[in-house]
């Protein structure tokens, strides 16, 4: 036993000097890939490529080869280059993939090439995938960086975006957002559709064409009015919260200065759907 635990360590001495240039190749390799993916963040200009978004995700590309390159040369000084050219050349680049893949980082990975491929999102877009809402800050090999409205930034895995709906609200421009008040049944409902426009009207984000629209979506026991109306989201210079809160508030002002009482149920619903064709028409 002493004998076999003699020759291993033998052995590991050995090796020990090539180990000790193997980590201080890989991890020259590391320090060189940080550089270069920074070089391609900021200088990606260079390259003609305006969209952060993409210098981002090629720098964090660029770094990841630069490290499988490390890797390889680091194994071929412990004298395992056969494991290192088995991973590069005899199983293709799918092997390439799994050795650097971690926890489904190598689907992240095709699917943010297909993104960028695709473009269907540039950074400072404001979307909207699998229940998530907010804008684009950055891309990398593995998520998808969204600020929400509230702040707090969520990284979607890049495979999730590619496998899921996606609703670009930038490039479509505007979105439709709507709200409900329950009133009285004998109250006025001329009235209180002017006045809900009126309201809707004096806040100054939301769209003018298509103009705002407010039907009676129920009559029983109380009257229910909804109201829709839209805005410009990459146009807006305040947060949507605020923007919904104004028009809420501006009708209820407009209410109470009118005499006119509210049930006592009254919503606010935030839809993402297809805008109907008749609220369209003038």
């Amino acid at each position: 036993m002493i004998q076999i635990f003699q020759e291993f360590f033998h052995e590991l001495l050995k090796l020990l000097p090539k180990l000790i240039i193997a980590v201080i190749v890989f991890l020259f390799f590391w320090f060189v890939s940080n550089r270069v993916r920074n070089f391609m963040r900021k200088k990606g200009h260079l390259l003609r490529i305006s969209d952060t978004l993409i210098t981002n995700f090629i720098g964090s590309l660029s770094k990841g080869l630069v490290l499988i390159i490390g890797f390889s040369i680091a194994m071929s000084i412990l004298g395992l280059s056969g494991i290192a050219s088995g991973l590069i050349t005899g199983a293709g680049v799918s092997a390439v993939v799994l050795g650097f893949a971690f926890k489904n980082v190598g689907e992240n990975l095709i699917s943010g090439v297909m993104l960028v491929l695709n473009r269907p999102f540039n950074t400072g877009d404001f979307i909207s995938v699998a229940d998530i809402t907010g804008t684009i800050v950055s891309m990398d090999l593995k998520t998808t960086d969204v600020r929400t409205i509230d702040g707090k930034m969520i990284y979607i895995p890049n495979s999730m975006i590619v496998n899921s709906p996606l609703t670009n609200y930038t490039i479509e421009g505007k979105r439709r957002f709507e709200f409900e008040v329950e009133l009285d049944v004998a109250a006025n409902t001329f009235l209180c559709r002017e006045l809900m426009l009126k309201g809707l009207d004096d806040v100054p984000e939301i769209m003018k064409d298509p103009a705002p629209v407010v039907t009676l979506s129920q009559l029983a026991v109380n009257l229910k009015l909804k109201a829709y109306y839209w805005l410009k989201i990459a146009e807006a210079n305040r947060n949507i919260l605020e923007i919904n809160s104004e028009a809420i508030e501006n009708c209820k002002v407009a209410f109470e200065r009118a005499g006119i009482e509210f049930a006592d149920t009254t919503d606010l619903k935030i839809t993402n759907d297809k805008i109907p064709v008749d609220l369209l028409r003038t």
